[in-house]
C-alpha cells in the first residue's frame, strides 16, 4: 500500500470521519449533526455572529461547500442568517438556541474522538502531531 504522505493524509481523513459519524451517532445526536457542520459549529460556539467568509477561512472550505454547510444548519434549526448591518452585502451566522444546545454533547463527541487517536500515542508524540498537522494544513492552503 502507498505510505505517500498524501495517501497516509487520505487514509487518515476517512478514518476520521468514520470515527466521527460513529461517535455523533453513540451519541444521539447524528439525526441532527453531520460530520461537515461539526467545524462550523465549532467555530461559532467559540465566537458566534461571524460572517460567513470569516468562517469559511476559519474552517478552510470553498465558499461553495460553505454555502450547503449554512443550507444544512439552517434547514437543522441550528443557525439562523443576517445581514450584516455594517455591510448588507455580507452575511453573519448567528446560533439558534437549538444550535447552542448541541455544544456540550458535540464538544464531549470531539473530546471522544481525540482521546481515541491519542491513546495509541506517546504524549510527547500527540504534540508533535498536533504540530506537524498544523504546519501541513498551513503548507497546503498556501498551496491552494
Amino acid at each position: 500500500m502507498d505510505e505517500s504522505t498524501s495517501c497516509l493524509l487520505g487514509r487518515a481523513y476517512y478514518l476520521h470521519l468514520g470515527l466521527l459519524d460513529r461517535a455523533l451517532t453513540k451519541a444521539g445526536i447524528d439525526q441532527t449533526i453531520r460530520p461537515a457542520m461539526c467545524n462550523v459549529l465549532c467555530v461559532l460556539f467559540d465566537e458566534d455572529h461571524q460572517t460567513i467568509s470569516s468562517v469559511a477561512e476559519q474552517v478552510r472550505v470553498a465558499k461553495s461547500t460553505m454555502t450547503a454547510t449554512v443550507d444544512r444548519l439552517r434547514k437543522q434549526g441550528l443557525i439562523r442568517v443576517e445581514r450584516d448591518r455594517a455591510d448588507r452585502r455580507a452575511q453573519r451566522l448567528i446560533l439558534t438556541e437549538k444550535g447552542r444546545e448541541f455544544e456540550k454533547p458535540l464538544r464531549a463527541v470531539l473530546v471522544e474522538i481525540e482521546d481515541a487517536v491519542a491513546s495509541g500515542l506517546e504524549p510527547n508524540e500527540q504534540e508533535n502531531l498536533r504540530a506537524l498537522l498544523t504546519k501541513a494544513v498551513e503548507t497546503m492552503d498556501l498551496a491552494t
